[in-house]
């Protein structure tokens, strides 16, 4: 027969035990449901994310395509600049060789007659034989007119660009391959005058970059003359 003290040891023991008991079973038991509330979680931090990506390229996709399109409007732009001065400086040439045709012209006829020496006709007949190798070898009226077209059609393509601020890549790549249209009906570029032209235009739009566009002074002074393709 166990004494008072076993019995209240024993009592304490088994009470003991079932506490611990309780634990297990209410551990076993909430196991489970941390276990799916974990799994919850983690599948909706996946969710999140996947949604989260497409967004993301979405953004980022916009952006190069600003970026894309104001280069574009920038080369395009710098574009009507060029031909700009090409057909300038064409329609200048062309006016001096009808200028010297004139001279030439007048100055022969005069040299006809006996109060005028011979070396007058002279000069006369080599003045008239410089413009008209003028006309007929460079063709400076001809030459205006082309780029005073590539001008035109470059400033229309800028007019498509400036509609649309938020274009589409698909949309710049429409107007990419417009301006590649434009360029392979161009002469050969001199390149001293496009450098001289993208500085002008940065200068205007207040980037200019002075290293990216350095030039000689005998190239910007020839731009319009040699091709400089080394520039």
């Amino acid at each position: 027969m166990r004494s008072c003290s076993d019995q209240r040891n024993s009592l304490e023991g088994r009470n003991f035990k079932e506490e611990i008991n309780g634990e297990r079973e209410a551990t076993a038991q909430s196991g489970p449901v941390q276990a799916d509330a974990r799994a919850l979680s983690a599948k909706q931090e996946s969710r999140a994310k996947h949604s989260d990506e497409p967004a993301a390229t979405a953004t980022s996709g916009k952006e190069m395509s600003s970026v894309d399109r104001w280069n574009l409007l920038f080369q395009v732009q710098a574009s009507q600049l060029y031909h700009a001065r090409r057909c300038a400086f064409y329609e200048r040439l062309a006016k001096a060789s009808d200028f010297m045709s004139i001279i030439g012209a007048s100055t022969a006829l005069t040299a006809i007659g006996s109060y005028f020496p011979k070396w007058i006709g002279v000069v006369g007949a080599f003045l008239a034989l410089i413009a008209s190798s003028l006309v007929l070898v460079i063709g400076a009226a001809s030459m205006a007119h082309r780029h005073d077209n590539l001008r035109r059609r470059f400033c229309e393509l800028e007019a498509k660009i400036q509609e649309e601020i938020d274009a589409s890549p698909a949309k710049v790549g429409r107007w990419k391959r417009d301006r590649v249209a434009i360029e392979v009906d161009e002469p050969p570029t001199y390149w001293a005058l496009s450098v001289l032209c993208e500085r002008e235009l940065a200068r205007t739009l207040g980037s200019d970059d002075p290293e990216k566009y350095a030039l000689p002074w005998y190239k910007a002074i020839t731009a319009n003359i040699f091709l400089w393709r080394n520039s």
